[in-house]
């Protein structure tokens, strides 16, 4: 049987046909035919572009290798035209060609096409699979016999019974809304149903016959036929039902059941604009069940899985609650949510962004062959390696990669990347296959905010960061369905199972992915070096606590928001346990409290105090000398230094240590960083020595132990 080869262009597309023709670029490499070794073609491309890498310059010489040599006179080729939806297929007539005086893609293949409009969607889940590859140039096992079929016959079509067994109908749920607009009842008016832009690829594979549904997702806290203990959940009103009675290039033309009554289901609603149910997912087939049999939502069955089990549980509202480190403020909520969802995505063998079944222990073998265990070592940025890394990969193997980097933004606060970053990230990755789903709407909010600051290593060291959730997955989804969910469900289980992976260097990924799956056993925090200082400031003595996350046993609650309450030691009053305040902010504090107590009287003393110390700066070396050693209490001529022997006899007024009798003396240490603190004469406390008594009571060694507060 003759190859047949996957071709992709970027540039012609009409042409192709009017031509006669399939194409490849690198036009700087000229004509194949007169290079007899690849070192030639390696030589040609890094003359043009001497920062490749070498696996990059490899990759190129490879693809055009086949496309002079390897490919042969008879070969079937399926070219993707630009829609995405549509594909060529024709066979190869005839030898190598250089066309020298060509604007561009010099290199070319005759061919006679025989279709040129064959849709992706009317192919067999197998063929499909063979259209994965993101290479310019690569060879298709998978579905070849009905390419050369195709390739033979013009009036063959891959809608045949016998060309494609497993079709059957299909289940659909799709979006409600065009620019946050709700457009339900014009689809029905209309008997239609579009996306934004009309269709694009995630509503290719919708056939005529397809069940459909419009469905709307969103959260409810009450009038709930549950007792959800004033917790969140997510809804979804099914809007609309109907059958697909045909497929336009903008709309999708719908017979809707005008006999149908809206409907609410509840939990499992996290899914994108559009949503195809399989049957391998029991969720789904519930679903479906519920919206097209009218079956009822087994409610009872579902609040006795994870993650809906917290349902089940009363929401404590007194402050004795457990000690949690679960930050209790609304803008993290979507963060857990969507740790949850990845959680129940990796138990059930599901896309967390499409919802399809995702293939992951394929996926973690392709990721650790072409991205841990074939380093790319140029200077092109993460995602361009990533790109080259992961041309020959599955399409399972992108969605992976896909979400992994989605579970790295998760938690990172949007100080230290931006939404736009993280999206882009992320859907860039995804754009890279057809098939692969970017984030959907419900899971993009949880970006918006993060729960921990990180360092520059966190972006700079992406790539070790990539390799350790990789090798999360692969233990995860190595170990058999019981296991695995203890293992994801279970703090102890969970600690027990990841030890297994090596986590030097990688400690941040690691401490905030224990975070945002268990976030009432783990703090929400990223260096090493923190809690280290953690422990050094509150278990020093206490052989016992060997890790910061125990210290939740032994602290209070210091954050609360509603009745909710939690530990976080970033924050007031326990972050300047472990990190003290620098000497200067505890002086400008205590000059703040003061001016509270009696402003006038510390206005007044501040503007003289200042201007001797202006007076001390300005004045010149030989006379400096004298007024510094009447700093130091033994002033050599108090006489000819007035101004330094007024502050000194005024010192004990207004310049004391703060006590704990100090009014709002604990609050020094929850002051905004932008809070507006007179200053003080740093200059002249620069220029007297430490021995200095008055010193002392400027600028306090020892400030009182802070309260510790059940809520602050």
């Amino acid at each position: 049987m003759s190859s047949v080869w996957l071709i992709r262009n970027d540039t012609f597309d009409d042409e192709l046909e009017t031509l006669g023709m399939v194409t490849i670029g690198w036009d700087m490499v000229g004509d194949l035919r007169a290079a007899t070794d690849p070192a030639m073609v390696k030589d040609q491309i890094r003359a043009a572009n001497p920062d490749q890498s070498a696996m990059s310059l490899a990759l190129v010489a490879g693809t055009l290798e086949r496309f002079a040599r390897t490919m042969a006179i008879g070969d079937v080729v399926v070219a993707p035209r630009p829609d995405r939806i549509h594909l060529r297929i024709g066979t190869v007539t005839g030898d190598y060609l250089y066309v020298a005086d060509a604007p561009t893609h010099r290199h070319r293949r005759p061919v006679a096409w025989t279709h040129t409009a064959i849709r992706r969607a009317d192919l067999p889940d197998d063929a499909t699979s063979g259209l994965r590859s993101i290479s310019t140039l690569s060879q298709i096992n998978h579905g070849a016999e009905l390419f050369a079929r195709l390739a033979a016959d013009p009036r063959f079509s891959p809608q045949a019974d016998n060309a494609l067994p497993d079709l059957s109908t299909n289940t659909w749920l799709v979006g409600s809304r065009i620019d946050e607009a709700d457009v339900t009842d014009r689809f029905i008016a209309a008997g239609i149903w579009q996306l934004k832009d009309g269709l694009d690829q995630r509503a290719a594979a919708i056939r005529i016959g397809d069940r459909i549904a419009i469905k709307s997702a969103y959260v409810r806290y009450s009038d709930l036929p549950f007792d959800n203990h004033r917790k969140p959940v997510s809804v979804m009103t099914i809007k609309a039902r109907g059958v697909v009675s045909g497929t336009h290039d903008d709309h999708l033309s719908v017979d809707w059941d005008s006999t149908f009554t809206r409907r609410d289901w509840y939990f499992y609603t996290f899914q994108g604009a559009v949503w195809r149910l399989r049957d391998k997912d029991e969720y789904a087939r519930a679903l479906s069940r519920f919206v097209f049999d009218d079956e009822n939502q087994d409610i009872e069955y579902f609040l006795s899985r994870s993650p809906w089990n917290k349902y089940s549980l009363p929401q404590d509202n007194s402050e004795d609650q457990k000690p949690t480190f679960r930050i209790p403020f609304p803008s993290t909520e979507p963060i857990y949510e969507a740790a949850d969802r990845w959680r129940e995505a990796v138990l059930t063998g599901t896309s967390l962004f499409s919802g399809r079944p995702l293939d992951y222990r394929a996926a973690v073998r392709d990721l650790t062959l072409y991205f841990i265990d074939s380093p790319d070592e140029g200077t092109d940025s993460f995602f361009q390696k990533l790109e080259r890394q992961l041309t020959d990969a599955g399409d399972d193997a992108i969605a992976l990669a896909t979400e992994l980097l989605y579970l790295y933004y998760l938690p990172v606060s949007t100080a230290a990347v931006s939404v736009s970053t993280k999206h882009a990230g992320v859907n860039g990755v995804a754009a890279w296959r057809d098939s692969v789903a970017p984030i959907p709407e419900e899971l993009s909010t949880a970006l918006s905010a993060g729960v921990a600051r990180v360092g520059t290593a966190y972006q700079t060291q992406r790539w070790r960061l990539f390799a350790y959730l990789i090798r999360i997955v692969d233990v995860l989804t190595a170990l058999p369905s019981d296991d695995r969910r203890s293992a994801l469900t279970d703090w102890d289980r969970f600690q027990h199972t990841v030890s297994a992976v090596d986590d030097r260097g990688v400690w941040a990924i690691r401490y905030l992915l224990e975070h945002v799956l268990f976030p009432d056993h783990a703090m929400a925090g990223a260096s090493r070096d923190d809690r280290e200082q953690m422990l050094r400031a509150f278990a020093a003595d206490d052989p016992t606590v060997s890790d910061a996350n125990a210290l939740r046993h032994h602290l209070e609650p210091n954050i609360r928001y509603g009745n909710r309450f939690a530990i976080n030691l970033y924050q007031p009053p326990y972050r300047f346990e472990w990190r003290p305040l620098a000497e200067h902010k505890i002086i400008w504090a205590a000059w703040a409290m003061r001016a509270v107590s009696s402003p006038s009287t510390v206005t007044e003393s501040l503007m003289s105090t200042l201007a001797d110390a202006s007076a001390v700066m300005a004045a010149p070396a030989t006379a400096l000398s004298p007024r510094l050693s009447s700093c130091s209490g033994t002033p050599a001529n108090a006489s000819s230094s007035p101004s330094l022997s007024a502050i000194h006899t005024r010192s004990p007024s207004y310049f004391r240590t703060p006590t704990t009798g100090d009014q709002g003396f604990s609050s020094i240490r929850s002051l905004p960083r932008s809070a507006s603190i007179p200053p003080t004469p740093q200059s002249f406390l620069k220029k007297c020595p430490r021995s200095w008594p008055g010193r002392a009571m400027i600028s306090p060694s020892v400030r009182p132990p802070p309260s510790k507060p059940r809520s602050v």
